[in-house]
């Protein structure tokens, strides 16, 4: 769910004698390293930070967390300061405005917001899929007087009172991931269970009166509509998907709170705990479910049914608070905490159309549901939704592979003009191209001062309508919005013509080839207009769209934005850089608002506030963007053998040749992923050419290539199997394709045996013989001798025993006066056979054989030594 790149290098914890009953003191101490900054003409941009406006600066800012016992409390931070790296450098004050994405207020700019600088503010504590965290915004970057100051390391010291609680779960994948600590985890009580934390979980706060069961995905829906919305429950349960319907007349009178968004909001929290609800699914119009309207005294979107101040927003039935499963209550999730009616109140207390004073803030970003909204008021519409959903999960193609581009020019009154084909480079550099997907771009080409980015078709309606008729799987979109299109502005010498591009005039035929649209501009998913929205009119089509995410209100954005900067660019861009990784469209859209407030954007600022909830999902939640197969490998199982090597054996790998071929039509770079088990290597016929850790695969549009990979098991491995999954991903990683490869290391029987040379002196002479076992297997051996016998270290005569794997043993060879000693060692289904000639000495004629030369090895000096002694013995 989140992503952070950060280097961690310590972390400790200290205790101290309690300090109360039941209470310890505690301390973390957590050592982080900043990852390297880049330097611009007017900011300091480090990855996953967002730029915020510091002391007249663009400096980046990230919100960090800290995983903390369940039971901590009184919790204080400080920080010092390890390594600080200084230098002269001027910034320019950064030109950038605040603008609204209509028409009709285009010409109207916000001054940007400005904070003072601080290393570490707005601490707060969370509780994150049930697991306590510290939370604070951190600034690594101060600027001042042209000097530039970067914390390259930071310890962060952590001081708390600890209470012991116990029965809690262990954190999940997503907060271990998301924490600066993880580790810290293993040192904090989770499963300890005790009758009364069970009871207090058992007994915590609810809201309806809802049976015990298990179902990922809700639909709340009217009783009018709930026949139809059977079918899509059915459905789902036939596909795998446990699924539960419930209507609003049920929930309006079993449920508590003050209005009937409140009481869904209610039921949704108690499915989320009794039943493990994932997905959510809005089965009405906003006049069946209504969505919640926040307050912000921003005049600027007009003609909807509760007036310009009334903002429509569903992320309330997203971030439904924080479960705090000590206390068994919702916690951080109040948007009314002074009870008048008016949610998350925003006020304009100088009243010149700039609603400055946020009285109420967002109370809590994580999302513990994905919501999305089906807005059909009639059984048909329903029926029609339904059909095409269901028709669209099972379609297929190499449509699928496709998306539009589309960017018309935002601002001409700017310089450089800012233009929406920008938002669709970084889309298409950062996030389409990495997923090989296919793309069109339509930008500007008429007028006097038409788009500078490259375009492959001009940016008009009836291109749009060619385009999307032949099918595409995904549309982007970066232009000013009405409630019923989406415009384009061409400026001509003395004048700027204004036309649609999309809208709800179009004739669309792309049955069976529905599209996910983003639309980065205002109002055309204001769902709760008295006429139906382009959001809407999509989803109503029979082609068109089959998710459509759009703002409900005018839409804000900075100019000039660039990744980093904010607002609705931003929200675009991290939302199809989720989606593209495989997650479905109610998860992308609700996980990249909240990598949107982990990278720090000060969402207390009215345009950051609205544009951050103003963006709403009209379709199912549960979608994914499943696109066609890319590759095609073969074998996707492959047997090899493999030798290990030992000090006998010079062993070999197990050499496999993978047949890759490239479906699409452009240059895809494969990212190959396999972690074999400790001390096994792999070896690629290509190189890691981004120094990621994985080899990549390049291969032209339409093409193939052979990949050779060899595995070579670690020296003395024992006989066995082992099998190696190698995934092929995309730059996204994505996997692509997965194939398995078996290793069988073979058995290989050797023995090393070393026989002295043999020189005997009277009637027999001894010597000692050593036997290893140097293959990888246990070895049975039988010694045959001619000419001489062994004894064993008991001084028996023995011709058989075993060996182990890298056993050694050592032997007596009793030599007679004979010329030569034979010996045949049989082991396993080999024989080794050994001859050697025998010196042979008679006592008191030693002067007719020539003198053996003297070896320095002192075992042979030990064997002429008891010979020596023999022979004086016998004189």
């Amino acid at each position: 769910m989140k992503r952070i790149f950060l280097a961690l290098l310590l972390v400790c914890v200290i205790i101290s004698p309690k300090t109360e009953p039941g209470l310890s003191l505690k301390v973390i101490e957590v050592r982080y390293e900043l990852p390297d900054p880049e330097i611009g003409e007017y900011y300091v941009r480090i990855d996953g930070f967002s730029l915020s406006n510091v002391d007249g600066v663009l400096l980046p800012t990230k919100r960090l967390f800290v995983l903390l016992p369940p039971g901590a409390s009184d919790v204080k931070i400080e920080w010092i300061a390890l390594r600080v790296e200084e230098f002269s450098r001027h910034l320019e004050q950064p030109e950038i405005e605040v603008r609204p994405l209509c028409p009709e207020n285009s010409s109207i700019i916000v001054p940007l917001s400005k904070r003072e600088w601080e290393l570490i503010s707005e601490e707060k504590i969370e509780w994150i899929n049930g697991s306590k965290v510290l939370s604070f915004l951190f600034t690594p970057v101060r600027y001042s007087s042209g000097k530039v100051k970067i914390y390259r390391e930071v310890l962060f010291i952590i001081e708390f009172k600890e209470e012991d609680v116990n029965n809690l779960p262990n954190p999940t994948e997503d907060v271990l991931e998301l924490v600066i600590n993880p580790w810290d985890a293993k040192f904090y009580e989770y499963r300890h269970e005790t009758r009364e934390n069970r009871l207090r979980l058992q007994q915590g706060q609810r809201f309806c009166n809802i049976s015990t069961g298990k179902a990922d995905y809700l639909i709340i829906t009217t009783n009018e509509l709930a026949s139809e919305f059977s079918r899509l429950r059915d459905w789902k349960i036939g596909i795998g998907t446990e699924t539960e319907i419930v209507t609003v007349d049920w929930i309006n009178s079993n449920c508590s709170g003050v209005d009937l968004q409140e009481k869904i909001r209610n039921f949704i929290r108690d499915a989320y705990l009794e039943w493990g609800v994932k997905y959510v699914l809005l089965g009405g119009d906003y006049t069946e479910i209504p969505p919640r309207y926040f307050y912000m005294e921003e005049p600027y979107d007009w003609g909807f049914p509760y007036g310009t101040f009334q903002k429509a927003t569903d992320f309330y039935y997203s971030a439904l608070g924080d479960w705090d499963p000590i206390s068994g209550t919702w916690e951080n999730g109040d948007w009314d905490p002074d009870d008048n009616g008016l949610y998350l109140e925003q006020l304009d207390l100088d009243v010149d159309g700039f609603p400055e004073y946020c009285k109420e803030p967002i109370p809590d970003f994580s999302p513990e549901v994905f919501v999305g909204r089906f807005p059909v008021s009639t059984p048909e519409e329903a029926r029609a939704l339904i059909n095409k959903t269901i028709e669209h999960y099972y379609s297929g193609g190499s449509w699928r592979n496709r998306a539009l581009l589309l960017g018309a020019v935002l601002f001409y009154d700017t310089t450089p003009k800012e233009d929406g084909a920008k938002l669709n480079y970084y889309l298409m550099k950062d996030v389409f191209n990495p997923a090989f997907m296919d793309y069109t771009r339509m930008y500007e080409a008429e007028g006097t001062d038409p788009s500078e980015y490259e375009w492959d078709l001009p940016l008009n309606q009836t291109n749009v309508e060619v385009e999307w008729n032949k099918g595409v799987i995904a549309i982007n979109s970066a232009s000013h919005g009405s409630i019923g299109a989406l415009w384009r502005a061409v400026k001509w010498d003395s004048w700027t013509s204004w036309s649609p591009f999309v809208s709800t005039g179009m004739n669309l035929t792309n049955y069976g080839k529905s599209s996910f649209f983003f639309a980065m501009a205002c109002l055309s998913g204001g769902f709760d207009y008295p006429w139906d929205c382009l959001g809407e009119w999509l989803l109503n089509q029979r082609g068109g769209a089959i998710g459509y995410i759009g703002a409900s209100r005018v839409a804000w954005v900075y100019v000039p934005w660039f990744p980093g900067v904010g607002l609705s660019e931003e929200h675009s861009y991290l939302f199809w850089g989720h989606f593209l990784r495989g997650e479905s469209i109610g998860e992308a859209l609700y996980n990249s608002k909240w990598e949107y407030y982990t990278m720090g954007f000060d969402l207390t600022q009215f345009y950051e506030k609205k544009s951050f909830l103003i963006f709403n999902l009209l379709g199912d939640p549960q979608l994914e963007i499943k696109p066609p197969k890319r590759i095609e490998v073969s074998p996707k199982y492959s047997k090899k053998g493999a030798v290990a090597r030992t000090p006998c054996v010079e062993g070999n790998s197990a050499e496999f040749r993978i047949e890759v071929r490239n479906l699409l039509d452009r240059e895809i770079n494969l990212n190959l992923h396999c972690s074999p088990p400790p001390g096994w290597k792999l070896g690629y016929s290509v190189t890691d050419e981004d120094g990621d850790g994985m080899p990549n695969l390049r291969i032209d549009g339409g093409g193939s290539k052979t990949l050779e990979i060899l595995v070579t098991p670690p020296e003395f491995t024992l006989p066995s199997k082992t099998l190696l999954h190698l995934e092929f991903k995309d730059q996204l990683g994505n996997t692509l394709e997965t194939i398995t490869l078996e290793v069988e290391v073979l058995e290989t029987p050797e023995i090393w045996v070393e026989v002295p040379k043999l020189r005997v002196v009277g009637e027999s002479s001894t010597f000692e013989v050593r036997f290893r076992n140097c293959g990888n297997v246990p070895l049975n051996v039988v010694v045959l001798t001619e000419g001489a016998y062994l004894l064993d270290p008991y001084g028996y005569r023995t011709n058989m025993f075993n060996l182990k794997v890298l056993e050694e043993k050592r032997f007596v060879l009793n030599v007679l006066p004979v010329k030569r000693v034979q010996l045949k060692i049989k082991y396993s289904d080999k024989e080794l056979v050994i001859t050697r000639a025998v010196s042979l000495r008679k006592i008191g004629v030693d002067e007719q054989y020539p003198p053996t030369r003297r070896s320095s090895n002192p075992e042979q000096k030990l064997i002429r030594n008891k010979n020596k002694g023999r022979r004086l013995i016998q004189q």
